[in-house]
């Protein structure tokens, strides 16, 4: 059974006929259905309700298989595309489902991954009165063509047609448009005086032409039409202009409104080209004809245009349609930017924008500047002023097979690409540039024996980050380092030590970094601060390749030292008096960036050694217990220090004196509370992760009243496998650590803070 639910309604799948199950004991029982009469899918065996309640429309889909059933698929969407029902295509056929939908306007949309319809397959919806809300199939119309088809049908009313008032087809009486909006029929040229004026145009289209009305005759001597015959109207630069063809009959007439300039037609594709006759009037220079089995072409001007250009034979650019020679001819080199020093500059686009040059290796010849490596590397060249530290050129062609260089404006090689051994294009992305700079890139022939000719390239900026820290700020280990972002996947945080110039960074996928993430760094120093954007790029291989982008924007920091920790006083001599064993001391304030807390006892008595207990984690909290040294009935001094990244200790905190009761009061064992005592309450509790690995997880408590917190964890065995008991103020946020990884299973987590008690579930999987 398939439920969907949308935000406005929820469309519930329902059992139409009475599921039976039976219990452990083999007696028969009744399932769970709708038990509200007043719903269409009201089932009067169901003994309990499970909330498929239908009070919209209760509708059966039925679909056979046909032919070709793994082909189908098909979904049926509302006016505002909230899918309610999906069917793909492979999922078993034939179908029969029950669904229930609100009233409103719907599409059946059906599609077939071969493109040859549903090959037999009906479809069918009907209400619960069996009546007939649509129905049909999905025919091969036209052939190897039918890769989808939609109908559009109403629930509670309404008419399906065209709703947009400014089609040709619009129904004022629709209520649910079905797309059979008709936007050309009636529109066209409205002017009289246009010479593609539309006698019969309803609406006016914008396509008026008043000035180079050609008209182009079309005739088939067979009376059959052109036969799949198209013409094609150029520039005389190859740009496509408009095309057409003679669909039937044996004669047609197309209106070309033309902008001035020089053209020319070409005619292809006819079965029966002995049969295509063809003449345009109005060109300059009087009309034009010509028919299906005359390939050659034909160049004419419009308006003020002409068809100037190079009609020298014997210059590199001669251009045989140039009928006025417009002193544009070029002679050896025959390539305008065959030498470095005759660079062309190119734009430099935004990262994913590509407005391409097209350049050509054919006549180009071996620079001496060039420097990388190739078999016969004819190049051409080009510049650019970096406007970031990285750059993307990237190149396509499938006539040569290229090699990329870049160099400096002093002609020294900086980089080299040559990954793609077959005529295909190059990608170089490089990051360490120098902003504002003129760079120049060599677009090789690697061997002309594979190729020359064509090809594209385009610049791309890689865009560089910075950091955001402000000199005059106050900086802790805690603090964070934002950089700017730029559309990068990572960014690698530098910070230089001013005092010992040691550099200390730190990687992350995000743009936010706290200070002591980047190990090893010290407090009470001065820092300069360099982001690098870490970019994930393709290669002309499609390989991807990590790009940093380097900048010299640095910014300087300053590093406070860090406030030395002691003890908090909740625990000491004076505030708690004798405190037992079990009870968890707490290191004030927090800390970032360190590895460990030492704690120093001295024993008030003068005569038992000092005892020095690592915590051994960057945990705040120790646990009397931890320290098998320590003895009942003793007071001492405690004092606590930081160790850093290498071991290195900080300074001890002022001391706090703490008096050892002489036996535990109290001890934390699993054993159930006095429920009579305790009051049963809900606490922002946070356990994560959930599920767990059960190695350790996170326990985040909120809005706490009380200073003091037990914590057990009881398996489903009903075995506690941990309590400790914590001392917080107002929130706890702790990780705990499992001696031993807890097996897979569900554990149950008891919080008592005060006289309240919390329960909490949490899984472990392996």
């Amino acid at each position: 059974m398939k439920k969907f639910i949308t935000s406005t309604f929820a469309a519930l799948l329902f059992l139409t006929a009475t599921e039976i199950s039976f219990a452990n004991d083999g007696k028969m029982s009744l399932l769970d259905g709708c038990v509200d009469p007043v719903a269409c899918n009201f089932d009067p065996l169901a003994t309990e309700d499970d909330g498929s309640c239908c009070y919209d429309n209760c509708l059966a889909l039925e679909v056979t298989a046909g032919g070709y059933p793994n082909e189908i698929s098909f979904s049926i969407v509302d006016g505002e595309n909230i899918v309610y029902y999906n069917h793909n295509a492979g999922d078993p056929l034939p179908l029969s489902v029950s669904l229930c939908m609100p009233n409103g306007c719907y599409n059946l949309v059906m599609q077939d991954v071969y493109g040859d319809g549903w090959n037999g397959a009906t479809f069918s919806i009907t209400d619960s009165d069996d009546n007939t809300i649509v129905n049909g199939e999905f025919p091969n119309e036209p052939a190897f063509e039918s890769f989808s088809k939609t109908i559009s049908f109403t629930l509670g009313g309404g008419i399906v047609g065209c709703t947009d008032s400014a089609a040709c087809n619009f129904d004022p009486t629709a209520s649910c448009d079905d797309a059979s909006c008709d936007y050309g029929s009636c529109y066209g040229c409205t002017n009289p005086e246009a010479c593609n004026y539309v006698l019969d145009a309803l609406y006016d289209d914008g396509s008026c032409c008043l000035s180079n009305c050609l008209q182009l005759e079309m005739i088939d001597a067979f009376a059959d039409g052109w036969d799949a015959g198209v013409y094609t109207l150029y520039t005389s630069l190859d740009e496509f202009v408009s095309s057409g063809t003679l669909a039937e009959g044996d004669y047609q007439v197309d209106n070309l409104c033309l902008e001035d300039g020089c053209y020319f037609i070409e005619i292809s594709g006819s079965f029966f080209p002995d049969e295509i006759f063809w003449a345009i009037y109005g060109a300059n220079g009087g009309d034009i004809y010509g028919d299906g089995l005359d390939n050659s072409i034909i160049y004419f001007s419009v308006g003020e245009g002409t068809c100037a250009g190079c009609n020298d034979p014997i210059a590199c650019n001669f251009q045989p349609w140039a009928s006025e020679d417009d002193g544009s001819c070029l002679y050896v080199p025959c390539v305008e930017n065959d030498f470095r020093s005759a660079a062309i500059a190119l734009a430099v686009n935004v990262m994913n924008t590509c407005a391409t040059t097209t350049g050509d290796i054919s006549l180009a010849t071996i620079s001496p500047e060039a420097l990388s490596s190739a078999l016969t590397g004819e190049d051409i060249w080009y510049s650019f002023v970096a406007a970031t530290p990285g750059i993307r050129i990237e190149t396509a062609t499938t006539a040569n097979n290229l090699v990329l260089e870049l160099q400096d404006s002093d002609a020294n090689m900086m980089d080299a690409e040559d990954i793609v051994d077959t005529n295909a294009g190059e990608i170089l992305n490089y990051g360490n540039l120098t902003i504002g700079s003129t760079y120049y890139i060599a677009v090789r022939n690697y061997d002309s024996s594979q190729g020359e000719g064509v090809f594209s390239i385009c610049l791309q900026s890689i865009a560089a980050s910075r950091s955001n820290s402000n000199p005059s700020a106050n900086y802790v280990m805690c603090s964070r380092i934002k950089a700017r972002y730029v559309g990068a996947p990572q960014y690698t945080f530098n910070f230089t030590s001013v005092s010992t110039d040691v550099n200390y960074s730190r990687t992350t996928n995000g743009g936010v970094i706290l200070i002591h993430m980047a190990t090893g760094i010290m407090p009470e120093d001065d820092y300069e601060v360099n982001i690098e954007a870490v970019w994930q790029l393709t290669n002309g291989a499609g390989e991807m390749e990590t790009v940093s982008v380097h900048t010299d924007l640095l910014s300087t920091l300053h590093l406070s030292p860090n406030v030395p920790v002691k003890m908090r006083s909740n625990e000491n001599c004076t505030n708690a008096g004798a405190i037992p064993k079990y009870t968890v001391l707490r290191a004030l304030p927090s800390v970032c960036g360190i590895i460990d807390y030492e704690w120093e006892f001295i024993d008030n008595d003068g005569i038992s050694p000092v005892i020095n207990a690592l915590r051994g984690a960057p945990d705040k909290f120790i646990s009397l217990n931890s320290i098998p040294s320590l003895q009942n009935g003793h007071s001492y001094q405690v004092r606590v220090r930081l160790i850093y990244p290498g071991n290195v200790p900080g300074t001890y905190g002022p001391a706090e004196c703490v008096s050892i009761a002489a036996t535990n009061s109290f001890m934390v064992d699993g054993s159930a509370p006095d429920m009579e005592e305790l009051q049963l309450e809900e606490l922002p509790v946070g356990i994560y992760p959930n599920p767990n690995n059960g190695s350790s997880l996170y326990l985040e408590i909120l809005e706490l009243e009380s200073d003091v917190v037990n914590v057990s964890i009881i398996d489903s065995h009903g075995k506690q496998v941990f309590a400790n008991r914590y001392v917080a103020e107002e929130e706890l946020n702790t990780v705990i650590y499992f001696e031993q990884t807890l097996p897979a299973g569900l554990y149950m987590m008891n919080i008592r803070t005060g006289e309240h008690l919390v329960t909490k579930k949490f899984i472990v999987n392996k």
